[in-house]
């Protein structure tokens, strides 16, 4: 496709493209900002919406900046480091807003001010690299090549140690998953070092008491290491054996580790604990969020409170919207655990209907 035109940026999409339109369609453009107005190439024509490569930036819109990168473009992993922080979480705001009312369908509840990294690089403390034709680093744009990385500038300092370590003696494996050494097993932890006790105070602030935690997508008990103290019977559900066994080997207090799918554990979790005598909910759901099962027994069970913390806001917006015959939305919590990608961190508060 050879059409050229002229485009004036006005929005972020979710995921980082600069959002245009052009005889009535949507245009998605990579690498634009607010503001901007370029010449660019369309390369796919959809029915409702087109995307398109920018060629020329006839002017350049406020709030952008030079990437530190010089992978960045080529590399899939960053989509934000053309913009100033500060426009950086003002439009990540907005595209949690955007995903509630477009997919959930709802009126906006309270958004707190995203909470922002202290630092926007060197944050990560753990990275998954892939290993092909004698390159290591990260898929391209589209997914398919590897860009070789000698240094990853969203990473801390000792997990590009250990980058330039791997990169002199090669594994036999396509991909390799790099941690600093205060990332606990192998499974999945919270990856922004500066952010942890912050986004684990959070969750502990805005959880109600009651006699019974039922903690779904538990992972190595990095949240339940300061909950349980607080109840009289805790279980944590866990689908990746690895680090249900990393939690049970902690032996917390008061505290039952279930090994399997939330969706499967969770009515025997409510018995084993009692938990009609009272009881609130927290989960952390992988990017895919709530299986429509787990969904379904969250409305079914008289929880007090359930505590939604997602990393997507998409997925976020469809089980808000699933959940929304039982339960309201009190508040909501963004936090940038991922600054310069296009991932939002978002902690939703939910509270019985009636």
């Amino acid at each position: 496709m050879s059409l050229v035109v002229e485009l004036q940026i006005t929005a972020l999409a979710f995921g980082g493209e600069g959002i245009a339109r052009h005889d009535g369609l949507v245009v998605f453009i990579p690498f634009t900002a607010p503001g901007d107005r370029v010449r660019a190439k369309v390369t796919e024509a959809h029915k409702s919406f087109l995307r398109a490569e920018p060629l020329e930036f006839l002017e350049r819109g406020p709030g952008r900046e030079t990437p530190p990168c010089p992978y960045f473009g080529s590399c899939g992993g960053c989509q934000y480091q053309h913009l100033t922080y500060d426009l950086e979480l003002r439009w990540k705001e907005q595209q949690l807003r955007d995903a509630l009312e477009r997919i959930g369908k709802m009126s906006i509840p309270p958004v707190d001010p995203i909470v922002r990294s202290p630092e926007p690089y060197g944050y990560r403390n753990r990275i998954t690299l892939h290993l092909a034709e004698d390159k290591i680093g990260f898929r391209d744009l589209k997914g398919r090549a590897v860009v070789d990385i000698k240094e990853c500038l969203i990473a801390e300092p000792e997990v590009n140690q250990a980058l330039w370590n791997l990169r002199q003696h090669p594994p036999p494996r396509e991909r390799w998953t790099l941690r600093s050494s205060g990332v606990e097993g192998h499974a999945f932890y919270q990856a922004n070092r500066f952010l942890l006790e912050t986004l684990r105070q959070a969750v502990a602030d805005n959880l109600e008491t009651a006699p019974v935690l039922i903690e779904g997508y538990a992972g190595v008990g990095f949240f339940t290491e300061v909950l349980a103290p607080r109840f009289q019977r805790v279980v944590m559900i866990e689908n990746d054996a690895r680090a249900a066994a990393t939690a049970q080997a902690k032996n917390l207090p008061n505290t039952t580790v279930l090994s399997g799918r939330c969706e499967d554990w969770l009515q025997g979790a409510w018995k084993q604990a009692r938990a009609e005598e009272g009881a609130v909910c927290l989960v952390d759901p992988p990017r895919e969020g709530l299986e429509a099962a787990m969904a379904a027994q969250l409305v079914e069970l008289p929880f007090r409170q359930i505590v939604y913390l997602s990393c997507n806001p998409a997925t976020l917006a469809r089980d808000l919207k699933r959940l929304s015959s039982h339960w309201i939305v009190k508040k909501l919590v963004p936090f940038d655990l991922f600054p310069r990608t296009a991932h939002i961190e978002c902690l939703a508060i939910l509270q019985p209907a009636s």
